[in-house]
């Protein structure tokens, strides 16, 4: 099997992310609770957990994730997956689900944001439907280059309540609502690496994707989510921190 220098990288990438947003103010003093959002987050986490690795003809090999980039991400859920088939030897791609407690979170796995800050250069990107299960999934294909290698990730969201989304501007309205930030949001990707046609691409990524509609419908279905509950500072608390805190996350 070759080696995939990019998809390790990335992962480096995407904790560096994660640790500057927290740097950044992200982490809050206090903390909230959403009645309903653990019951959620456990439906969720099955149905990743329950992504298939026999997927038609492609045959999937776990990739472990950097523990640095568990702890600084906070994901729900992840997996990592290689998938191969023996009738198409040059592909190789790889399938990377996240879902995270917290919208906010998801900020450091952004193609447009991580990938550039790792020295790969945008080559474009493009909109793409994916139609998984039956279901139109909008998303982007975005391309990156660098000392001749290129690459392609084929990416999505999961909004809860919303479903499947393009842009990152939705995460964003949700993390601003208190009532539902603790339902958190997803996103899906397939990065595959080397030259290859459009037409091509898009059958490997809906083969691929195919494996997340499980993911896909539990993580779009929330119910009627209850006021969020504020949980108070520790007791040790300076005030004048906690408050501080407060207005931060407002």
């Amino acid at each position: 099997m070759p080696k995939h220098p990019i998809r390790w990288r990335a992962w480096g990438v995407y904790a560096a992310a994660a640790g500057l947003l927290i740097l950044s103010g992200w982490a809050q003093s206090t903390r909230e609770r959403a009645q309903g959002a653990e019951d959620f987050h456990q439906r969720v986490r099955v149905a990743i957990q329950a992504t298939p690795r026999a997927l038609g003809a492609w045959t999937g090999r776990d990739e472990d994730l950097p523990p640095e980039a568990i702890r600084l991400l906070r994901p729900t859920a992840t997996t990592s997956r290689i998938y191969t088939r023996s009738d198409r030897p040059s592909f190789a791609p790889q399938l990377l689900i996240v879902h995270c407690q917290d919208a906010r979170d998801l900020r450091g796995h952004y193609p447009p944001n991580c990938y550039p800050s790792a020295g790969y250069e945008a080559a474009g990107e493009e909109r793409v439907t994916w139609t998984v299960n039956g279901q139109a999934v909008p998303g982007k294909r975005y391309r990156f280059r660098r000392a001749g290698s290129s690459f392609t990730v084929a990416h999505f969201f999961v909004v809860p309540g919303l479903g499947p989304q393009a842009e990152m501007t939705e995460v964003f309205n949700r993390a601003s609502e208190p009532r539902l930030r603790r339902f958190g949001a997803g996103q899906a990707q397939v990065l595959i690496e080397g030259r290859h046609t459009d037409e091509q691409r898009l059958q490997v990524e809906t083969e691929l994707f195919q494996g997340v509609a499980g993911w896909i419908e539990e993580a779009s279905r929330i119910e009627d989510a209850a006021p969020v509950e504020p949980i108070p500072a520790p007791a040790d608390t300076p005030a004048e921190s906690t408050a501080a805190a407060a207005s931060a996350d407002a």
